[in-house]
């Protein structure tokens, strides 16, 4: 039921140039038909495409999408997203995170290719808990999925108060 028009329009009288949305906090649901989402979690994606509908609707008024995510949550279905608690980290593949880095790989392409040029940015949260967990985590092939359909696009992954864990973003 949420209106995109009279939410962009808000926007668009606030002043603002871009829009920063929440994909999903400390869950696994997606308000889009993301396919390698829903492999990952079934029954976790919507048939609506609220984030197309917002691209299309801030785009026409001359402002851009911007995403925010938990990257750590895009894993194993049924995890319980504690902060800084390595015991609560089930959702994390013990060993190697090819699987893992795989699934990231292949959400933020589809992602890319799906809203194109309307998809300004990213702002990755919590990254610190995969960082800790994976100091291997392949940031730079992340950094070519996500720049899928816009290499202009910007990307940026808060490791929060900690130092900062990649080159790979566009800003900090």
């Amino acid at each position: 039921e949420f209106n995109v028009n009279a939410f962009a329009d808000v926007a668009k009288e606030s002043g603002a140039g871009f829009v920063f949305f929440t994909v999903h906090h400390g869950d696994h649901t997606c308000p889009a038909p993301i396919k390698s989402w829903e492999e990952i979690h079934p029954g976790s994606t919507t048939q609506r495409d609220l984030l197309g509908e917002l691209a299309d609707a801030l785009d026409s008024r001359g402002m851009k999408l911007m995403l925010y995510m938990s990257p750590n949550s895009i894993g194993k279905e049924g995890a319980d997203l504690a902060f800084w608690s390595e015991e609560n980290w089930p959702f994390l593949p013990e060993e190697g995170g090819e699987e893992f880095f795989a699934g990231h790989e292949r959400v933020f392409a589809e992602l890319g290719k799906r809203y194109g040029e309307k998809l300004a940015g990213y702002w990755f949260d919590g990254i610190m808990q995969i960082y800790l967990k994976y100091p291997q985590y392949p940031f730079e092939r992340m950094s070519k999925a996500l720049k899928t359909g816009n290499p202009g696009r910007l990307v940026a992954w808060n490791a929060w108060v900690m130092p900062n864990c990649t080159p790979w973003q566009d800003y900090w």
